[in-house]
């Protein structure tokens, strides 16, 4: 068999060399390959539709939201709908709260490139496309940071700073019209990774968001009310179609559970760790999600990664 994964950095890599293990082929690309700056972005349709047209593969899966490809060949990706969902962030907020989030406060529903100075720490989020959220530290003003980050025209919003008891991750796997949660982990001391001064700000390439992470497993009772409200969302969007992999973020504050984001893609510098081989994880991607099912403690990852 021979595969195409077509993906941003850090998220499929570990892949390639566990399909070639089972005697297949494996292609990755991620926009590294090319002497370009920056990673596959939606608007490289043209190329990553050429590189398939050469190789001629059985598989292809596609996990950049918003890159929607058109094929002869088998393509498992997002529809439109369930990429709007990470790349309409804004939108995607307040639809979350009818399936039982609650909001995290604006501080500024309309921002413009010239982000205001406020003694609060302040996160400022695209309310449309794959533009990376940024953090603001308190007393932060534009003129400091516009060497470093490249702002567009294009709308913003920024949220308050949430005083929470965790974060929490749920991923899952949608295929065919159905859904298996593949883990839940928790974590704190998380949001350095979208400091403006961070590596993923300067060379667009490389986000690691486990810079400050101590993970945790939920308790009982937090993963009781986490995995509720992200089931209820599971449950409405797993009708917008797809075949894809993707990540729940929220925040657990007591009984409330507070909605971060949607990522409509595998999370970057992922674990790869896997319930069975390369081919079970492609199944549960193409017919069958609870192949993708695989409970993971936050020891193992340490023990196992060395991070977290």
């Amino acid at each position: 068999m021979k595969i195409v994964l077509v993906a941003r950095p850090t998220t499929l890599d570990y892949l390639v060399p566990l399909f070639e293990s089972e005697g297949h082929e494996a292609y990755l690309f991620t926009g590294l390959e090319r002497n370009l700056p920056g990673a596959l972005r939606h608007t490289d349709k043209e190329y990553v539709e050429s590189v398939i047209n050469i190789l001629k593969p059985d598989y292809v899966v596609n996990a950049i939201p918003g890159l929607i490809l058109e094929s002869e060949y088998k393509v498992l990706q997002n529809t439109k709908e369930s990429s709007d969902l990470e790349i309409k962030r804004y939108e995607t907020k307040y639809k979350s709260l009818d399936y039982g989030f609650k909001e995290i406060q604006l501080l500024d529903e309309h921002a413009t490139e010239w982000i205001q100075t406020r003694n609060e720490v302040q996160y400022v989020k695209p309310k449309e496309g794959d533009l990376e959220v940024l953090k603001l530290e308190a007393n932060t003003s534009f003129d400091e940071i516009k060497d470093e980050v490249v702002f567009v025209e294009t709308p913003y919003y920024v949220e308050q700073e949430l005083d929470y008891d965790v974060e929490a991750w749920c991923f899952f796997t949608i295929a065919n019209g159905k859904y298996s949660i593949i883990r839940h982990i928790g974590g704190t001391g998380c949001g350095e990774s979208k400091l403006v001064n961070s590596k993923k700000y300067i060379n667009d390439v490389i986000s690691d968001w486990r810079q400050g992470i101590t993970l945790q497993d939920l308790t009982d009772d937090q993963e009781t009310v986490f995995i509720e409200a992200c089931t209820k969302w599971l449950d409405h969007i797993v009708t917008l179609g797809g075949n894809y992999e993707g990540c729940i973020g929220g925040y657990i504050k007591g009984d409330d559970v507070y909605w971060s984001e949607q990522n409509s893609r595998p999370g970057m510098q992922n674990i790869g760790m896997l319930p069975g081989t390369a081919m079970d994880w492609l199944e549960g991607l193409e017919s069958d999600p609870s192949k993708s099912v695989n409970q993971i403690s936050a020891s193992t990852i340490r023990s196992e990664k060395g991070w977290g």
